[in-house]
């Protein structure tokens, strides 16, 4: 009996070690498949993000156009590219965008004649939290494809919301060895837990109805010469005047300007990048104290009475410091003045630290008057004014000159007719 029951567990046993051996190669089949077939998704995956950008042909960060003895760095094609990146990103990562708007930039160069220009796209967006991260990650992964980067990460306010603001652009050295920094896209997240109709709508508030868009222009400059003032005398539409201090004509320009019922601004000197540049007697320096530059703005906010604002004159180097911006800044809420960036710089965080600080700001979009020739002011003029209908409103620097003040005089009914409406500096506030 013995050795006929241990016969039947000998029997029982092998039944099981095949049973177990057969589930074990069930498994094992079954957990390379999945393994293989969690391998191909992410190869898929992977290899299908690598090609997302693939229809974007290589472009270089600018173009060099000559027109005569200037030269223009003409960034335009890049960050029309970095742009369309960017939406890609977004639309992927289920964002909300609230809100568009594109800006036409220009600025001089520091070291020879002649501009820079770009496009500027800002993007408020709703993004949930949980999806912050991710969204970093794939955007700083596929701007590195097309060399671009995320410059700046830091808190902001947009339209008096608190959003965390993503500057998006390129770095470069021009062929006169001038290093720029240029931004294509300010991205504003507002975290969507938040977000609400109220939020949204405070968003997009500054938006205006199609076809209408208000102009600011901003004529700087005011002092050098006595003729300019006579001639924005006879223009009687709404320019702010940005005089510079202790000139000839400073005071004739701040008594008529008041009389005209103009709104008045200090143009305050400012150091530039280039040591080439000629520089006011009385300018703030990037190696200046607090208590310096606190003397300085006194002084200068002194020389030019019934003031309501400032400008930089020059100050590519000035306004690309944040610790001088602080204090500049710290000055102009303590006299209730608004700030304007001039922007003579892509480096500028003149306007973004007046925000952080909430002293009231704006910045210039477009220099109208860097070719002196009347024809080719009422270009830049008619580029200003598209800008103002197509965003809703713009902000344009010209200065206190002859040929400027007949290209503005000659232009403005034609502009009118488009729909622009000309406005103070001070409408266009944020």
């Amino acid at each position: 009996m013995a050795t006929n029951g241990t016969g039947k567990n000998k029997k029982t046993n092998t039944k099981s070690k095949v049973k177990q051996s057969h589930s074990r190669t069930i498994f094992r089949s079954f957990f390379m498949i999945s393994l293989a077939i969690a391998l191909a998704c992410g190869y898929f995956y992977f290899v299908n993000d690598d090609k997302k950008d693939d229809h974007i042909k290589s472009v270089p960060n600018y173009i060099v156009e000559k027109t005569g003895s200037a030269a223009i760095a003409d960034f335009t094609d890049k960050t029309k590219q970095v742009n369309q990146v960017v939406d890609d990103v977004i639309t992927e990562n289920g964002a909300t965008i609230l809100d568009v708007k594109n800006l036409s930039k220009m600025v001089s160069r520091k070291s020879v004649e002649g501009s820079i220009k770009w496009t500027c796209s800002e993007i408020p967006i709703s993004l949930e939290i949980s999806k912050i991260n991710d969204f970093e990650q794939l955007l700083k992964k596929r701007l590195g494809k097309i060399g671009a980067d995320i410059l700046t990460i830091e808190p902001d306010k947009y339209n008096g919301q608190s959003v965390m603001r993503y500057d998006i652009g390129v770095k470069d050295k021009l062929e006169d060895n001038d290093d720029v920094t240029i931004i294509a896209t300010k991205i504003f997240v507002i975290q969507k837990s938040n977000e609400n109709i109220a939020t949204v709508e405070k968003v997009k508030e500054r938006k205006t109805t199609p076809g209408a868009g208000k102009l600011a222009l901003i004529i700087d400059d005011f002092g050098y010469t006595k003729e300019p003032i006579q001639a924005y005398r006879r223009i009687h539409r709404p320019l702010t005047f940005a005089i510079l201090p202790n000139h000839p004509y400073s005071m004739d320009a701040m008594k008529y300007g008041k009389q005209d019922g103009r709104i008045l601004i200090l143009h305050l000197p400012m150091e530039a990048m280039s040591s080439a540049a000629k520089e006011e007697a009385i300018t703030i320096h990037t190696d200046m104290s607090e208590s310096e530059i606190r003397a300085v703005i006194n002084q200068l906010t002194e020389a030019v009475p019934n003031i309501s604002g400032v400008n930089n004159h020059q100050g590519s180097k000035a306004t690309a410091d944040n610790r001088v911006m602080q204090t500049v800044m710290n000055e102009m809420e303590g006299k209730g003045l608004f700030f304007i960036d001039s922007h003579t710089s892509g480096s500028s965080v003149a306007y973004s630290t007046a925000r952080k600080l909430g002293v009231p700001t704006a910045q210039n979009e477009l220099f109208i008057d860097n070719d002196s020739d009347v024809n080719a002011i009422k270009m830049q003029l008619r580029t200003a004014g598209d800008m103002a209908l197509r965003n809703g409103d713009a902000i344009a620097i010209g200065h206190a000159r002859m040929n400027t003040a007949k290209a503005i005089k000659e232009i403005i009914p034609e502009l009118e007719a488009k729909g622009v409406e000309f406005v103070f500096v001070t409408e266009l506030l944020q």
